[in-house]
């Protein structure tokens, strides 16, 4: 019985040292100015939050609704690239009255940042 309190009170502090770096470390604010590899364009930089989890890395273009993950910075602001691009051809390649609310609200602010060449 003594093992399983002990083996409790360590995940409790593991938790808590967790909650308390995720929240001294405030996510930075960094800006993709292009989106190469890829062809399309942007109009203004794009602003994007990147995270640590603590095991990995999420980068999040809030305005947009578009996050990605990756073991490294650099490897979620790619698969972030990857996955705005992906969403931006998708959504342009559809009728515009086949687009729900929630679609078409994503496309006029990704059209604020995005233009095909």
């Amino acid at each position: 019985m003594a093992e399983a309190g002990l083996s409790l009170e360590k995940r409790i502090t593991a938790l808590e040292e967790r909650i308390a770096r995720q929240e001294t470390e405030a996510p930075s604010v960094v800006t993709l100015a292009t989106l190469a590899p890829e062809t399309l364009k942007l109009k203004k930089p794009i602003p994007v939050y990147l995270r640590s989890t603590g095991e990995d890395w999420i980068a999040s273009f809030l305005d947009g609704n578009i996050n990605a993950s990756g073991e490294t910075e650099p490897e979620a602001l790619d698969n972030l690239k990857d996955i705005l691009t992906a969403t931006f051809r998708h959504l342009t390649s559809l009728p515009a009255e086949k687009l729900g609310p929630g679609p078409a609200r994503q496309l006029a602010v990704l059209r604020e940042f995005v233009e095909s060449p």
